[in-house]
């Protein structure tokens, strides 16, 4: 039966534990300011479904957000994200005996993910959707491309029109608000990537990089991550997908249960690897 329980520095930190038996436990946190149910409640699916697969869960919200009190240091926002992912990791340890942990993370949960593995050894797996980009010099051709391929001739002189004629000034109706950053300001260093992923992956962490249809003008075809790092041992030890059906937030029912299946199916390996 599913557990309300609170944690960490004076027990601030709330969230909700689904048991199921193993030594695996499954860490699911904010995406972005969203309460811990996840978008469209995807962390409730994915809990619920994790325990079918004999993985235990603890969806929690981090520090100053949905009913988690705010934290009292001055740590950056990431820096926190890595303690309060640590303190859930003890929690569970202590209370429920889980040694292993898998962490699923969306855009800044990934990254939040990435950083509490490369501290703490106890994280056998990242499950990272939309985090981490890098271009390739066919990134930018291959988008053109899929976009050019799914206009009709009119629609496609109307869409070179409007990028060779002289632009309106924007105004506020008419100006597009970006989700994501597109200069890559975001990613730590090509290098500095490369050494990270190849130390956590040679250590046997499980890594899944997984891109939706709502970031094409980042992450344009599937083999953009090897091509952006070719030769990098982390790349063939991670399992690297791209799916244009699936949206960022999983807002459709096929998006939801698509990813549920995918979470469900990469943890029951990382169990199962567990106890070889």
């Amino acid at each position: 039966m599913e557990q309300a329980v609170t944690f960490g520095p004076d027990r601030g930190l709330v969230g909700i534990y689904t048991p199921a038996p193993g030594d695996l436990c499954c860490l699911l946190m904010n995406a972005g300011v969203i309460h811990r149910i996840g978008p469209h409640r995807l962390n409730v699916k994915l809990a619920r479904g994790l325990a079918q697969e004999s993985v235990a869960s603890l969806r929690f919200d981090l520090s100053g957000l949905g009913d988690s009190r705010p934290p009292s240091g001055s740590a950056s926002y990431t820096e926190q994200s890595v303690s309060d992912l640590r303190a859930a990791m003890d929690f569970a340890a202590r209370e429920y005996g889980k040694t292993r942990f898998v962490i699923f993370g969306i855009c800044s949960g990934a990254v939040n993910a990435q950083r509490a593995a490369l501290v703490d050894p106890r994280v056998a797996g990242i499950f990272m959707l939309d985090g981490f980009w890098y271009t390739s010099p066919w990134t930018r051709a291959v988008l053109l491309w899929a976009r050019a391929r799914a206009h009709t001739p009119r629609t496609l002189l109307k869409s070179v029109l409007r990028r060779i004629l002289p632009k309106r000034r924007d105004t506020a109706s008419n100006k597009k608000v970006e989700i994501f950053a597109t200069d890559g300001s975001g990613n730590p260093s090509k290098a500095q990537f490369t050494a990270e992923m190849d130390g956590l992956t040679a250590r046997g962490c499980e890594v899944f990089f997984l891109y939706s249809g709502s970031v094409d003008h980042l992450v344009s075809y599937r083999a953009q991550m090897s091509h952006a790092f070719p030769g990098a041992q982390f790349i063939r030890r991670s399992r690297i997908e791209r799916h244009p059906d699936l949206d960022h937030t999983a807002m459709t029912q096929h998006s939801q249960k698509k990813m549920v299946a995918m979470v469900r199916d990469w943890a029951r390996g990382v169990a199962n690897r567990g106890t070889g």
